[in-house]
């Protein structure tokens, strides 16, 4: 049976709640989910890449988190507004926004990776 390490363990974890985050913060999308739900995904986005830029985790598996991660997000978002977001429109413009962001994240890492 193979051992899973820790590192990857944290970043099954921080994908997996991005992915909530971000249907929580889609489907609210009040004051409140903004407050809470940004700062925590800024939270588990800097805990990724602190991780991916370990030098122990191999450039594979740190493109995976990055793809993995926007598209937790994304799919994350269209959950949020599929359940019934109370603003559509502001909904969308902060997926967008957001994955704007993710964006720009995987491209710096992906400079320090390569």
């Amino acid at each position: 049976m193979a051992r899973v390490s820790l590192a990857r363990k944290v970043l099954i974890f921080s994908i997996i709640m991005l992915y909530i985050l971000s249907a929580y913060i889609s489907h609210g999308f009040s004051q409140e989910t903004l407050m809470y739900g940004l700062s925590s995904i800024v939270f588990f986005l800097l805990l990724i890449s602190v991780i991916i830029t370990r030098p122990y985790i191999g450039r594979s598996d740190g493109v995976a988190a990055i793809v993995l991660s926007i598209v937790a997000v994304l799919l994350g978002s269209v959950t949020g507004i599929l359940i019934g977001g109370e603003n559509i429109l502001a909904s969308s413009l902060y997926t967008l926004t957001v994955t704007i962001l993710l964006l720009g994240i995987a491209y710096g890492i992906s400079k320090y990776l390569v």
